[in-house]
């Protein structure tokens, strides 16, 4: 594991591959135009992440603080994206093999699941909140109904917020 001494950084873009394990701390503020993580690559983050363009996922993300916002997210190749803090996305892209962990809330314009892309949530996590401003476009097959249906049989609480359409 590498971890980010406190302070504020600013990049271009950084990437993490390779296996590589970067630990941004509750003191670090990290900004940046792209970030990616591939080839098992993880970011595991405390700290505040600003990224003013893409994140791409091909590794792992975790983002466990409340300052996570950026234009758009591709979940891809089989990443996995950990949001257990709120978020703030303008464009999610989740394609096939690739899964967003929602155990918090996101705030997004738009989302789109592609066929074998997931929504869904940790083990022992009974909610999450995710708001789309615009539109939901699930491309069939994907596991969002698989994941409607887990949480309605379980009784757990799910809010789903369209301000405009379900295509």
């Amino acid at each position: 594991d590498t971890p980010f001494p406190d302070g504020q950084y600013n990049f271009s873009e950084v990437i993490i591959s390779s296996k590589a394990s970067v630990i941004i701390s509750s003191g670090v503020s990290l900004e940046c135009n792209n970030l990616k993580t591939t080839d098992y690559g993880k970011l595991i983050s405390a700290g505040s992440i600003l990224i003013t363009s893409s994140c791409i996922v091909g590794g792992e993300v975790h983002i466990n603080s409340s300052d996570f916002d950026t234009t758009t997210i591709e979940v891809v190749n089989k990443g996995a994206l950990y949001l257990n803090s709120p978020a703030i996305a303008n464009d999610i892209n989740i394609f096939s093999e690739g899964t967003l962990y929602l155990n918090s809330s996101i705030v997004a314009n738009n989302i789109n699941v592609y066929s074998g892309g997931i929504i869904t949530h940790n083990e022992g996590i009974n909610k999450f909140n995710l708001k789309v401003e615009n539109n939901l476009d699930i491309k069939n097959p994907s596991g969002i109904g698989f994941i409607f249906y887990a949480l309605w049989a379980s009784s757990h609480s799910f809010f789903l917020h369209l301000t405009t359409s379900l295509v």
